[in-house]
């Protein structure tokens, strides 16, 4: 038996011990944060005008949007997969990662006059600020994870499944009219508990009497009825459900990204090191594009696209777009794992040393 580490975000094991399926769904994940950020937040939301004047497109763009809300859900879903194994070196790679792009990003734009050196801007490197609050919520859910992880190996799968339905009545119920501010449409670490727990519960129990078709069902049928009722409250300019349909909440979207997680799990695919080089970069992705200082670009490009693109050749063009940029992510990431390679050398290998091997190859 080989030794390995479960860590944080962008890394399931190290090693051959990572499972290619589930790396593809997290590239896939990050594709849809992508996508979502070239679409509604470059673009708007439509409007009943809009609709009224092209509902094919206004359509294909809610759709998309819809599809692509699942995509933070996927990532908590991954972490309670596989479950997270707090540790002083996993939450010291992660939080090296978003400094390496929160700072690398604000000092290059000081060399080229593109930001101002201020007490703020120095705040946001080290998100001291309302800006980015997934890397917030996400090491909050980290510093829990180990209560989380005792109570899904003691309870039983119905005391389990108890705590769920428990847990998404009530947030379900105080998250429709934003009654519960902790919740905050599921940008936040109590929203990522319940994500987790699925994701305990989908890796333990399996749900094997349920077919893949059915699965895929779970998938398609609910990214269908929001989108629907998405566009006719859209299309009446009343925007009284469009929130709930877009909310990291939206208990009909939480079925469908678990329905996904269960069918990426279920995929038989051989371990690929190309796939999985990738996917250990995947998080990049969002730390990259999403600092204040690129996403204005990023916005601006899609806008461009949408503005002189009609149809197939605007998602196509925007399709390009993303793909780009998470290329540019995972390129800019890499001397980051080697500067993170010699700190674990000196630091965490070093105090490792003097200790025996638990687990030998």
């Amino acid at each position: 038996m080989s030794k390995f580490v479960l860590s944080s975000i962008n890394s399931i094991a190290t090693g051959p011990c990572r499972q290619t399926n589930m790396e593809l769904l997290r590239i896939l994940a990050m594709f849809l944060v992508l996508a979502v950020h070239a679409n509604f937040y470059s673009l708007g939301t439509p409007t009943s005008e809009t609709i009224a004047n092209d509902p094919a497109a206004s359509a294909t763009r809610i759709v998309l949007c819809v599809t692509c809300c699942m995509c933070v859900n996927l990532f908590i879903l991954i972490s309670g997969w596989f479950s997270i194994k707090t540790s002083l070196q996993g939450f010291g790679k992660f939080v090296f990662q978003c400094l390496y792009f929160s700072i690398g990003i604000y000092a290059i734009m000081l060399l080229f006059g593109k930001a101002q050196l201020s007490l703020l801007e120095i705040s946001r490197c080290f998100y001291f600020t309302p800006w980015d609050w997934f890397v917030k919520a996400y090491i909050g859910l980290y510093i829990i994870a180990p209560a989380l992880n005792a109570l899904a190996e003691k309870i039983s799968k119905r005391q389990l499944e108890y705590f769920l339905i428990s847990f998404y009545l009530f947030q379900t119920l105080y998250s429709v009219r934003g009654s519960a501010a902790f919740i905050e449409s599921g940008y936040s670490t109590f929203s990522f508990i319940g994500l987790y727990m699925i994701g305990r519960y989908l890796n333990k129990y399996g749900l094997s009497n349920i077919s893949n078709s059915k699965l895929f069902a779970g998938v398609v049928i609910p990214i269908i009825l929001t989108s629907s009722v998405y566009f006719f409250d859209a299309s009446k300019d009343t925007f009284m459900f469009s929130g709930m349909c877009l909310s990291y909440a939206n208990p009909i979207m939480i079925v469908a990204a678990a329905a996904l997680t269960l069918l990426f799990g279920r995929l038989n695919v051989r371990y690929n090191r190309y796939i999985n080089f990738i996917s250990a970069s995947a998080f990049a992705a969002y730390l990259f594009h999403y600092d204040p200082h690129i996403l204005d670009y990023f916005c601006t490009i899609s806008q461009k696209i949408y503005a002189t693109f009609n149809g197939l050749s605007c998602i196509g063009l925007e399709m390009v777009f993303i793909v780009i940029v998470f290329v540019i992510s995972v390129i800019l990431d890499q001397p980051r794992k080697y500067l993170w390679n010699k700190i674990n050398e000196l630091i965490f290998r070093q105090k490792s040393s003097s200790q025996p091997e638990v687990i030998k190859a």
